[in-house]
């Protein structure tokens, strides 16, 4: 967790933070957050700001990110 969690609270996990870019289509997210994106997709479909967000946070996949040096190697 990214933060203390209260009991009772209501956690949340943004699944795009372990999707690879090789997800062919997302899904609806129903969490009714007011930021809520409405679609959850591979980590490359998110725009730029969040993704360097949650990359300054650590809490992107390893995976994920091994994936994204390859690409940027080519």
């Amino acid at each position: 967790a990214l933060r203390a969690i209260k009991r009772h609270e209501e956690i949340c996990y943004d699944y795009s933070t372990s999707m690879d870019r090789d997800t062919e289509c997302g899904f609806k997210c129903r969490c009714g957050s007011l930021d809520c994106r409405k679609t959850v997709g591979g980590f490359a479909t998110l725009p730029q700001r969040k993704q360097t967000t949650y990359l300054k946070r650590g809490i992107v996949q390893r995976f994920l990110l091994d994936e994204r040096q390859r690409v940027s190697a080519k």
